[in-house]
């Protein structure tokens, strides 16, 4: 059995191959008291032998919480109560990391150019509720997933607009972490850091809202719609910043791939933003690294997918 559990969603499948899956179902977190509830309603008596959980938070202890929703369960309990053989519990964004290098051609799209070098690390980010970032190493059976918290990396702007920015978002937060601009919250804090530079007064808006002005043609014409581009246009920059810089750190000659669920709603807007030559802007590094593919990840369920390679590889 694979699980994966969001905020709002849990979906589960059943194992079908080495990254396979089948016979999803999706619910939702609000309407079951506990995981138990949800495994008991899926599996519908059927027996469970070996099962992935994918999840948001921290994923070491035997007692786990959700990060954004109520649930909490005991990894023995679960394992003890469905009788299950082998239960593992990995973070929902290694999850997606391990889908990687089994990601078909549509279920990928490939950002300007560079050439993937063969038994290299993969670096996986991904801006979404929060940043995530992970990194695949080549190892003899395989690949093995980096588990981090990349996303609570410093903020390093690079032109003064940012650097603005940054003194804005500092008066709010002290430290900035690149998660306060790469992620939902994150482009809504963009969006009202520009405001108060420029002297506007603006309502706040959703993320959502304003990716939605953004690539309203139409609506950009308007001096207000303006701002939501100047914010999106900003986001995407400092993304490619920071993917070139992990990418750097990583040595991810294999390619670095972007997940979460922002970045796949603004696709034709990405492919033209600033983020390629931003990645690309790394001074004496600059022609290595303009070597190195980026991939924007357009497959529906790259957990589920994921969970299922952990399975099948760490058997």
């Amino acid at each position: 059995m694979l699980c994966d559990i969001g905020g709002t969603n849990v979906r589960l499948a059943w194992k079908t191959g080495q990254a396979a899956y089948a016979e999803e179902r999706c619910y939702k977190v609000a309407d079951f008291s506990s995981l138990d509830e949800v495994i008991k309603t899926f599996c519908d008596g059927r027996q469970i032998h070996d099962a992935c959980i994918a999840l948001a938070g921290p994923t070491s202890e035997n007692t786990l919480a959700l990060t954004n929703a109520h649930w909490r369960f005991s990894r023995s309990d679960v394992k003890r109560q469905f009788a299950i053989n082998r239960l593992e519990v990995i973070n929902d964004f290694t999850a997606q990391a391990w889908a990687v290098p089994y990601l078909d051609a549509h279920e990928k799209h490939q950002i300007a150019k560079g050439q993937a070098k063969d038994n290299t690390p993969i670096a996986v980010i991904g801006p979404g509720t929060g940043m995530g970032v992970s990194g695949l190493i080549p190892v003899p059976q395989g690949w093995s997933a980096l588990s981090g918290e990349g996303g609570h990396v410093s903020f390093a702007p690079v032109d003064d607009e940012e650097i603005e920015v940054l003194r804005v978002l500092q008066k709010r937060f002290g430290r900035v972490s690149i998660e306060r601009l790469l992620s939902g919250q994150g482009l809504e804090n963009i969006h009202q850091a520009l405001a108060e530079i420029e002297g506007l007064s603006v309502p706040t808006r959703t993320a959502p809202a304003i990716s939605s002005a953004a690539l309203d043609a139409e609506a950009v014409r308007e001096g207000q719609a303006s701002l939501e581009k100047q914010a999106l246009t900003m986001f995407c920059a400092i993304l490619g910043s920071c993917a070139g810089d992990i990418a750097l750190t990583l040595g991810a000659w294999g390619g670095v791939y972007i997940g979460g669920g922002i970045v796949p709603q603004i696709l034709g807007f990405f492919a033209r933003s600033p983020f390629r030559s931003r990645f690309e802007h790394k001074g004496r590094f600059e022609s290595r690294i303009a070597a190195i593919p980026t991939y924007v990840v357009t497959a529906e369920h790259p957990a589920l997918k994921g969970t299922a390679a952990y399975l099948s590889q760490t058997s």
